[in-house]
């Protein structure tokens, strides 16, 4: 059974007081209808469109015209709202009713959303609206699903929040794809409060919304280590903040490891999610850790293998303890 029924589209609000009301708290986003949508920015200075195209974490992708991976999923876009229009109006003495369907609408609506066109998803809301088409779990879930697609980790964060406004709670699929999108532009703390807020409020409620895999934890972790080692490498001729946030990732890496050990409403570590967390170890250089992580392995189900033992060794070297490697 889908899940959203009487939390879709509220289309008896007043739009026009929705939007101010939602400007109000978020100036650069507004939410139309319980849907998110984002208002696109506009770099007026040459700066600020090289700050754009510099930085990796910035996923504005209303401005980037010539970026091919936008003109691709923006020519997506355009056969989709083609096909949905053209559904919408009927042809050959086809129902419209029967054309339109909610994955249709879905689809649209979604990588209208990840790519930050108000202009689409209003025009998908209005076809939904007139066909009496609600706006279910699916809808948000194929929202967030294109936002990974594009890359979007704003949007994606937008619209998990928006299924909370209107009492949708989503499930661990949901969050998983959120996380990856966050962990591909380099928000792995973001990603890690997610799964964090999501364990908690599952042992809180007791609600069974499935447990986010493990592949999940481990992309999680690895993107831990490539910031720490980004940061170490940064730090050299920078010894400020960079070089601290580098050093903790290890620690963020350990509890987790613990938490997933512990809990039932984490996942399982796999052998993956131990290489993941030696490689921050050894970016660190905490050869101690290291050493004792890998005796415990057995004792938790998971045996060492040949690569466990050089990640091992290798950081015990450049922890400087190469008679413990």
């Amino acid at each position: 059974t889908s899940r959203g029924g009487e939390c879709g589209l509220r289309y008896s609000l007043d739009l026009s007081a929705l939007k101010k009301k939602e400007q109000a708290s978020a100036p650069n986003s507004m939410y139309t209808r319980n849907f998110p949508v984002r208002k696109p920015k506009r770099s007026t200075t040459r700066k600020s469109e090289n700050r754009g195209k510099n930085n990796k974490n910035d996923d504005d992708y209303s401005n980037d015209s010539n970026n091919p991976t936008r003109k691709k999923w923006m020519n997506e876009l355009q056969k989709r709202m083609a096909e949905l229009r053209q559904k919408a109006e009927g042809h050959d003495g086809e129902d419209a009713e029967h054309l339109v369907t909610q994955n249709l609408c879905d689809s649209a609506l979604g990588l209208a959303c990840a790519l930050n066109k108000e202009d689409a998803v209003m025009a998908v809301l209005d076809i939904m609206q007139k066909r009496g088409i609600k706006q279910e779990h699916s809808t948000y879930q194929s929202a967030i699903q294109q936002c990974f697609e594009v890359g979007n980790a704003n949007a994606s964060l937008e619209i998990l929040e928006a299924m909370k406004r209107v009492g949708m709670k989503p499930d661990a699929t949901d969050v998983q794809l959120v996380v990856a999108t966050l962990d591909r532009n380099k928000q792995w703390r973001k990603g890690l409060e997610l799964i964090y807020d999501f364990v908690e409020e599952r042992e809180r409620s007791g609600e069974d919304r499935g447990v986010i895999a493990v592949e999940s934890y481990d992309i999680t972790i690895q993107s831990m280590q490539e910031s720490s080692s980004s940061s170490s490498t940064s730090s050299r001729g920078n010894r400020g903040r960079s070089r601290n946030n580098g050093r903790d990732c290890w620690k963020d890496a350990l509890q987790l490891l613990e938490n997933m050990q512990s809990s039932e409403f984490h996942a399982r570590p796999d052998l993956r999610t131990y290489h993941a967390v030696l490689l921050t170890l050894m970016t660190a250089g905490r050869a101690e850790e290291a050493t004792q992580m890998v005796l415990s392995m057995p004792e938790n189900g998971i045996i060492p293998v040949a690569h466990t033992y050089n990640l091992a060794i290798s950081t015990c070297h450049k922890g400087g303890q190469w008679r413990k490697g």
